[in-house]
């Protein structure tokens, strides 16, 4: 498998950090299926995916230095924000 292939994997990971199942974005919905056959079955599981940003980012050649670099950067706006990214000035209101 290419680089830039294994960048752009979602897996399945059970709660030991094993990964049980990998599949490319574009097939990410096998990768819900088989997360969700697992929890029926009681295995505990979470899905690790790349974000939206990150996709793009290594879609136009970034290296991993500049895929940490704008995971840190997009952790540090989320953590800027009190409420969520739709907060107003208003206290009594929240768009969402």
């Amino acid at each position: 498998m290419a680089s830039e292939e294994k960048k752009n994997l979602v897996q399945v990971i059970d709660s030991e950090g094993q990964i049980l199942f990998s599949c490319s974005v574009e097939e990410e919905e096998k990768a819900f299926n088989y997360a969700r056959e697992m929890e029926e079955m009681g295995i505990e599981v979470k899905i690790s995916a790349p974000s939206l940003p990150e996709t793009l980012i290594q879609s136009l050649g970034a290296g991993e230095d500049d895929t940490q670099k704008l995971r840190q950067e997009l952790n540090e706006e989320i953590e800027d924000h009190d409420i969520g990214c739709c907060n107003t000035n208003d206290d009594r209101k929240n768009l969402h």
